[in-house]
C-alpha cells in the first residue's frame, strides 16, 4: 500500500501498539482491549512517534512542507535525547532505559485497568537470574548503580581482562587468595611449580615477585627444591658434547 493510501487514523493506530507485545489468553487479545489514554501516550513515546514522523516524510509534499516536517523531526529528536543525541551509543542507552520504563508503567496501567499483564514462556540460560540487581536498578532509576556498573566495566576491560593472558577478569592477588582457599590449610606447590603450572597461564611474573606476593597474602608454599632437584639447577647443567 502506498503512503498516500494510508489514512492518518491508521498510522496512529499502528503507532499506539508498540508496547503491547507478547501473547495472552484468547479472550484478552490485544485487538479487543481498548487502550487507556496513558497507554496510547506511552506507545507513541516508545517508537510510535518515529513511525508517525517517518510516515509524514513519505507523503508527497512541497518544499515548504518538507522543511516543516524536517524541523518537527529535529525538534522531537532534541526534545527526546537532549545532549545525548549526538552519540549513537548514548542514544541507544537512553532509548533502552526509556523503553524499559515505559513498558513497566504500561504494565502497571494495564493491571489498574483490570487487564492481565502478558507473559511469555521462553527458554533462557540460568545466568539470566543474575540480572535481578540490574532489573531492580532499572525499575528504581538507580543512577549510582549504573555509575558503578560503568566503572566496573572500565576496570574489568582496561585493568584486568586486557592484562591477563587468558582474558580472566581477576587480579593476581585475587587469584592467589582464591588459590589459597582451594588448598587451605595445606601447601601444594613450590613457588616455581605454582608459577610454571598455574600462574603463567594468567600472566607473566618472576618467581621472586610471586614469592613476595604469596608471602604478603599468606599463601602457603612448599619449600623450594635444592641442589640437583632444583629446576634452575637442572637448566643450568652443562651437558658435555658427545664424542
Amino acid at each position: 500500500m502506498s503512503a498516500e493510501g494510508i489514512k492518518l487514523e491508521s498510522v496512529l493506530k499502528i503507532a499506539c501498539k508498540q508496547l503491547a507485545t507478547g501473547s495472552g489468553p484468547k479472550k484478552f487479545k490485544r485487538s479487543k482491549l481498548p487502550l487507556t489514554e496513558r497507554q496510547k501516550e506511552l506507545n507513541v513515546r516508545s517508537g510510535g512517534g518515529e513511525i508517525f514522523l517517518d510516515w509524514l516524510q513519505s507523503l508527497p509534499s512541497n518544499e515548504s512542507n518538507r522543511a516543516y516536517f524536517m524541523k518537527w523531526i529535529e525538534d522531537y529528536d532534541m526534545a527526546r535525547f537532549g545532549k545525548l543525541r549526538k552519540s549513537k551509543k548514548k542514544r541507544a542507552a537512553f532509548q533502552f532505559l526509556s523503553l524499559w520504563r515505559n513498558a513497566l508503567i504500561y504494565d502497571q496501567e494495564a493491571a489498574r485497568a483490570g487487564y492481565p499483564v502478558r507473559h511469555t514462556r521462553i527458554s533462557v540460560p540460568l545466568r539470566v537470574g543474575f540480572l535481578s540487581p540490574f532489573v531492580r536498578a532499572l525499575n528504581a532509576l538507580d543512577a549510582e548503580f549504573f555509575r558503578g556498573l560503568a566503572e566496573a566495566m572500565r576496570i574489568l576491560n582496561e585493568e584486568r581482562i586486557s592484562f591477563n593472558k587468558n582474558h580472566s577478569d581477576v587480579t593476581l592477588d585475587q587469584w592467589l587468595l582464591e588459590y589459597k582457599m582451594r588448598i587451605w590449610p595445606k601447601s601444594q606447590h613450590t613457588v616455581r611449580e605454582l608459577n610454571e603450572q598455574l600462574v603463567s597461564k594468567l600472566r607473566i611474573t618472576s618467581d621472586k615477585k610471586l614469592r613476595e606476593r604469596c608471602h604478603k597474602l599468606g599463601v602457603p608454599l612448599k619449600a623450594d627444591a635444592r641442589g640437583a632437584r632444583a629446576v634452575r639447577y637442572k637448566a643450568l647443567q652443562i651437558v658435555p658434547p658427545v664424542r
